[in-house]
């Protein structure tokens, strides 16, 4: 059985933080985003977003709640090669439509985070 963990698609990441303050509030029940086990660090001069996680997953909630908070599905919790097919699958996404991210990205379903009903 192989072990799960977050794993980050850093470049679907829009910097909301919502993974920060779920984390700080699963763990510690306040919202403060220095306590959070996961940061978000911006790179100016890329445009981008970079959620560093420092977790291993366990979280008190059962799944962990950055993955769950997660708006545009940067971050899963799954298996290596879960993970591996989950890229190929926004790679094959991005040939057909190479700008959903940018224009009106809630068309755009990721392939992995099945749409509210």
């Amino acid at each position: 059985m192989e072990k799960r963990r977050i794993y980050v698609f850093d470049d679907l990441c829009n910097g909301c933080r919502n993974c920060e303050m779920a984390c700080s509030f699963a763990n510690f029940k306040e919202f403060h985003p220095r306590k959070s086990k996961i940061k978000v660090s911006r790179v100016i001069y890329a445009g981008l977003n970079y959620p560093i996680v420092d977790c291993d997953g366990q979280c008190p909630a059962g799944t962990p709640q950055c993955v769950a908070f997660c708006p545009t599905g940067c971050l899963t919790f799954v298996t290596r090669n879960q993970a591996a097919k989950m890229k190929q699958d926004l790679v094959m996404k991005r040939e057909i439509q190479p700008v959903f991210k940018f224009i009106a990205p809630w068309k755009w379903a990721y392939p992995w985070r099945p749409w509210p009903k």
